[in-house]
């Protein structure tokens, strides 16, 4: 008999779970997630602190200067006119006793001051100042100047020590280079009795202009002398025994004398009253 051939049955495919399926990863470009975004919690934070300040050019202006010596109960010092160069340039009057009580004064001496510059100014006396004092001046009224620095006219007192009266320090005078004929001007006024100055710690005296000044000028019958003040503060360079110059002014009326212009005639004395008291570099004109 013919064994009949078993027909092999193709087996069927293996039913797979789909949870044993592999998953094909998608395409890279498909790949990137969109991230959910974080809300960003708000932090108070304190504020950054200011900017340091520009640097100045010098540590107080002489405008700022000027104020801080305005709140001293007997302070006279002022602002002078912004057309003049520097920035202290002003005059005070003394007025007449005599009229104390009365509505009308009279100016019996005026007392100029003139900013001879120094630290955010350059050290100088201009020609603007000289025309403002001129301006200011009165007729037949005395007058007497003063400045910080001093001009080169003060170099007198190597000249003729009979004319002078006080201490010179050993060390001479630091003059301003240019000063627009400070000196001249005040001498041609023929009634500016003195040009007072400090600057060099050491020197204090007083001196004419009758004498053969540095510039070879003579000024026979000038009334101008020139005046160092004492070092007087705490400050500064020097060790020199400190003090302070005393100015003493008297004024009469000329009613007697017949050659009387109504020019009041100023008499003045000065001396160098030192922290210990003593009375030194006594000075009176002839």
């Amino acid at each position: 008999k013919k064994r009949k051939k078993k027909k092999k049955k193709k087996k069927n495919p293996r039913k797979v779970s789909q949870s044993r399926v592999r998953s094909i990863p998608p395409p890279l470009h498909n790949m990137t997630k969109k991230k959910k975004k974080k809300k960003k919690r708000l932090q108070l934070r304190p504020p950054p602190p200011p900017p340091p300040p520009p640097p100045s050019s010098s540590k107080t202006s002489r405008q700022q200067l000027v104020k801080v010596d305005q709140r001293h109960a007997h302070s006279l010092t002022q602002i002078g006119p912004s057309s003049v160069f520097g920035v202290s340039n002003y005059v005070l009057s003394v007025l007449d006793n005599k009229q104390v009580n009365e509505t009308t004064t009279t100016t019996m001496l005026q007392v100029f001051l003139l900013d001879s510059g120094g630290g955010s100014l350059p050290p100088s006396i201009e020609l603007s100042q000289l025309e403002w004092l001129q301006s200011q001046r009165l007729k037949n009224t005395a007058a007497v100047v003063f400045q910080h620095i001093p001009t080169a006219e003060f170099g007198f007192n190597d000249d003729d020590q009979k004319t002078c009266s006080g201490f010179d320090g050993d060390h001479g005078s630091d003059p301003i280079k240019s000063d627009a004929g400070v000196v001249k001007t005040l001498q041609e006024d023929g009634n500016v009795h003195f040009l007072a100055v400090g600057h060099n710690h050491g020197n204090s005296y007083c001196c004419s202009t009758t004498t053969t000044s540095t510039t070879n000028a003579i000024q026979e019958n000038s009334a101008l002398h020139l005046c160092f003040g004492r070092h007087s503060g705490y400050g500064g360079y020097g060790s020199f025994d400190r003090g302070g110059r005393v100015y003493q002014f008297r004024l009469k009326d000329d009613d007697d004398d017949d050659d009387n212009d109504g020019t009041e005639q100023l008499a003045w004395s000065s001396w160098a009253r030192m922290e210990s008291g003593e009375i030194m570099d006594r000075f009176e004109p002839q």
